[in-house]
């Protein structure tokens, strides 16, 4: 298979496109691909295209979209992922994660017992970061779609104003939450069009912050007696329910 290039600005067959600087760059100098050779690219909303490389300058590389190509069929489940903020690139490991695994949008979420400070948590650099991390993901595994990743927010922020999103708190077994059922009563429950999963930090939820997300209409879940670490948690929730419904 071709190699394959992000090209937000993918608009129509013929239409000459220009590559971000990134893209261009690993084309040029790690691949070293040249004129005349024949790539993949894609726009990241479900658009992909064979490509042929017109120009490769010093900063600009423009190519040239030849053919349609059927991207990798889609969950039809619409997953959002909500995970707290982890210390150092640990973040970086569940976004990589999540994409690969299908979630449609990445809701990074500030709490009480989370590492990071707060003030760091809302530098745009990190947020540029998780969106590249994203992008590398999608390329990799073969998506024509890459989540949107959002801007930090506080637990409390999250909304319960859409009734037909599903919601779920994954909670440490040792929290003993009342109301928090098991993996298979939750998939017995039926499989939702729309599921948000918010996970938490090393330190855990706090009782005010279960609290909060009980009254925004989030199931408490737990996925028995082991706990888990911050990062590995998300990827596995999400295969597991994805499993369940039939996905893989």
């Amino acid at each position: 298979m071709p190699p394959r290039f992000f090209a937000p600005k993918l608009s129509a067959l013929d239409v000459v496109v220009t590559l971000p600087l990134d893209e261009a760059q690993h084309l040029r100098q790690v691949l070293r691909l040249d004129v005349g050779e024949i790539i993949h690219i894609f726009d990241g909303k479900g658009q992909e295209c064979e490509a042929k490389v017109e120009y490769v300058g010093r900063r600009d590389v423009r190519v040239r979209p030849v053919a349609s190509v059927q991207p990798l069929p889609e969950s039809s489940l619409q997953l959002t992922l909500a995970p707290a903020l982890l210390k150092g690139r640990q973040l970086d490991l569940v976004i990589r994660d999540a994409t690969m695994l299908g979630v449609v949008a990445i809701q990074p979420l500030i709490s009480t017992n989370m590492v990071v400070p707060a003030a760091v948590a809302q530098r745009g650099s990190l947020l540029d970061r998780w969106r590249r991390i994203a992008v590398s993901s999608a390329k990799q595994c073969g998506r024509a779609v890459v989540p949107e990743v959002r801007s930090p927010v506080d637990v409390g922020s999250l909304s319960c104003n859409d009734t037909s999103v599903s919601r779920v708190v994954l909670v440490e077994p040792a929290l003993q939450v009342n109301g928090a059922v098991d993996l298979v009563t939750l998939v017995n429950q039926g499989r939702p069009d729309s599921l948000t999963l918010a996970v938490g930090p090393e330190g855990g939820w706090t009782s005010a912050e279960i609290e909060k997300l009980g009254n925004a209409q989030f199931i408490p879940l737990t996925l028995g007696v082991r706990t888990l670490r911050a990062a590995a948690a998300p990827a596995v929730l999400i295969a597991a329910l994805l499993s369940h419904w039939g996905e893989f």
